[in-house]
């Protein structure tokens, strides 16, 4: 798949991905951990495919995800796990269609009490948000240049 049919589908491209990721986390144990592999790959082949590289919220790991839920509640649930702003924005459409289906929304509310989409200078400067960025500067309590 290229970039643009990803971003006209990003539901099959999500299909693989996630699968894969499932797939890794529940069958391929390492003994150093298995979510630093998963995320790496996760990148790998964003990156691949010339797309955002999606960042997880914090708290979350993609090893313990993957042995939580099985295979198709995975699948709805990743996408509320990234970042939104990580997103390209026909993925953010599969967040939005997922959090209708009744017997996710428990889970999604969990997940967004737990870590609601990050307000950080990350975040703010990969989109560009100028607004933000001065925002979340006057926010500091300490001054940025010291010197």
């Amino acid at each position: 798949m290229d970039a643009s049919k990803i971003k006209e589908n990003p539901k099959e491209f999500y299909d693989y991905v996630i699968t894969t990721i499932w797939l890794m986390g529940n069958l391929t144990p390492m003994r150093r951990g298995t979510g630093r592999y998963v995320e790496q790959w996760l990148a790998l082949v964003h990156r691949y495919h010339g797309l955002p590289i999606p960042a997880l919220k914090p708290g979350f790991q993609l090893d313990c995800l993957n042995l939580t839920f099985n295979l198709e509640t995975h699948k709805n649930l990743f996408l509320h796990f990234v970042e939104p702003s990580t997103l390209m924005p026909s993925a953010q459409a599969l967040v939005n269609e997922s959090a209708k289906k009744p017997e996710l929304q428990k889970f999604i509310s969990l997940i967004n009490a737990k870590a609601p989409p990050t307000r950080s200078l990350h975040f703010a400067a990969k989109e560009g948000n100028i607004g933000l960025i001065e925002e979340l500067l006057l926010e500091q309590k300490t001054p940025i240049d010291q010197g």
